[in-house]
């Protein structure tokens, strides 16, 4: 369960730099 946990934490900030880079470009 803490390595789903950590899954979706890594996820939810990889989304999230992606996002601001997408933002960044624009």
């Amino acid at each position: 369960m803490e390595g789903l946990l950590f899954v979706t934490r890594l996820l939810l900030l990889l989304s999230f730099s992606l996002f601001s880079t997408l933002l960044g470009s624009l």
